[in-house]
């Protein structure tokens, strides 16, 4: 029952917070990593993240450098 849009949607976000856990894009900002995945908004693709993963970009990121520690 997903649609095309919802699974092209689901991909995008994954591939994005795939990036944002990587170590290797730590340097990068998420609006670039957003832009990287097909976002052309930044605010729109927080939104989407959040109702996803329950978290904002920002967030989920931290996570990383919190695990780091």
């Amino acid at each position: 029952g997903t649609s095309f849009s919802e699974l092209v949607m689901e991909r995008r976000l994954d591939g994005a917070a795939r990036d944002l856990r990587d170590p290797c894009c730590a340097a990068r900002d998420i609006g670039s990593i957003a832009f990287d995945w097909g976002f052309s908004d930044l605010s729109h693709f927080t939104r989407r993240f959040k109702q996803r993963f329950g978290m904002r970009p920002r967030d989920w990121r931290a996570q990383l450098t919190a695990a780091s520690r």
